[in-house]
């Protein structure tokens, strides 16, 4: 049951690692500066975990690697408020 939390701090590769600190690096600081930090937390750490259920239902079976799904928030929430 751990997994649609873990799999969160596991990456495919360096290029998909550095990509998504990059993506934190660019959208973070000011995403965090808007929401406060621990709203930040949480949209990170439940985009993550949506991401995961989301990819138990569409592909099943299928790896779960990487932080995107918790990036892919933070960069919503940026493109939302800016």
């Amino acid at each position: 049951p751990w997994t649609i939390v873990t799999y969160m701090f596991l990456h495919g590769g360096f290029g998909h690692i550095f990509f998504n600190m990059l993506a934190l690096f660019f959208f973070g600081p000011q995403t965090e500066a808007r929401l406060g930090s621990r709203r930040f937390t949480a949209l990170y750490f439940i985009g993550g975990v949506t991401g995961a259920l989301f990819q138990m239902v569409l592909a099943p079976g299928g790896e779960m690697v990487g932080a995107s799904a918790g990036v892919f928030a933070v960069g919503l929430a940026f493109a939302y408020y800016w």
